[in-house]
């Protein structure tokens, strides 16, 4: 067990003939970290020799290292050692403000790294404590020098609503994390909205059904409801063209009705014309001469 920061020497030795020979891994496959040289990291999967030096040593050097004697001749002997680095806790907090609705449940969740294992705590309003409850529920997931703390808080009243702290502290330090958690509107779909948007829903008659369309006081029955606006740009249009047709065929009926006035007013007129030209035979001044001309020669004759 090492501080974070210094250096550490293991050293493993073996015996046998022929002289075996000796080298280093990691137990859970990793490479070895050997340190940083000027700008550069180095690292290895196996490492030769009786001693694995590591210097300024950091958190991920923790684990199991092996060291691992072979000769050629089975089997191979191996050496468990175990790489402890004690160093102070840090707290990172994924969400630091959280929102959530009266009556729900919520979350919050703070991140450790310690070693050795910290101790934990949920504190509200810096002040009060929090224990495992039916309302608090407080859990705790290790790995490694790695601890998730999590703390879930069933049915949000309004004193729920508060500041929140996670602590760790070990025998190298302690840290704390803060989570605000604040009260959201909760959503509600109200019976007025759902009326209101049933109230603008149009009927299979409105969208599919025909309608009666009057212009210029005549009633055009069958034309088709728009559902769009090119549908109904065509319908203006063909409103303007009805409308003129319906112009147009009222000025005709109109030309007619004179012409039929007209006729009915020359009618007496002809009559009367044809009454004038038929007694104007007998006295026109020819005619007379004639009559005359008939009568004097009949008593002519008669002599």
């Amino acid at each position: 067990m090492v501080n974070e920061r210094s250096s550490v020497s293991l050293h493993c030795t073996a015996s046998g003939y022929p002289q075996p020979k000796i080298f280093w891994r990691r137990e859970d496959g990793r490479d070895i970290n050997l340190g940083s040289f000027g700008t550069k990291s180095y690292s290895a999967a196996k490492v030769k020799g009786t001693f694995l030096n590591l210097t300024h040593v950091i958190r991920i050097h923790m684990g199991a290292y092996l060291c691992i004697a072979s000769n050629g001749i089975p089997p191979s002997v191996s050496k468990r050692i175990m790489l402890d680095v004690n160093f102070p806790p840090q707290i990172r907090v994924p969400n630091q403000v959280i929102g959530a609705t009266p009556g729900n449940d919520v979350i919050l969740e703070c991140r450790v790294q310690a070693w050795p294992r910290p101790m934990t705590s949920w504190v509200r309003n810096e002040d009060t404590l929090l224990l495992a409850s039916k309302k608090y529920q407080l859990t705790e997931v290790y790995d490694s020098y790695n601890v998730d703390m999590k703390l879930k808080i069933s049915n949000l009243q309004k004193e729920d609503f508060s500041s929140y702290k996670c602590g760790a502290k070990n025998s190298f330090g302690e840290k704390e994390g803060f989570i605000r958690l604040h009260a959201l509107a909760p959503v509600q779909n109200t019976r007025e909205d759902a009326d209101g948007y049933n109230s603008h829903q149009l009927s299979a008659e409105d969208l599919h059904g025909p309608k009666k369309v009057s212009l210029a006081n005549k009633t055009i029955p069958n034309v088709p409801t728009t559902n769009s606006l090119t549908d109904q740009s065509r319908l203006f249009s063909s409103d303007r063209e009805l409308k003129g047709n319906a112009d147009s065929l009222e000025g005709s009926v109109k030309m007619n009705e004179g012409i039929e006035d007209r006729k009915q007013t020359q009618l007496p007129d002809i009559a009367n014309n044809s009454s004038n030209s038929s007694s104007g035979i007998l006295t026109t001044p020819k005619n007379i001469y004639i009559l005359v001309w008939w009568v004097l020669h009949s008593r002519n004759s008669q002599l």
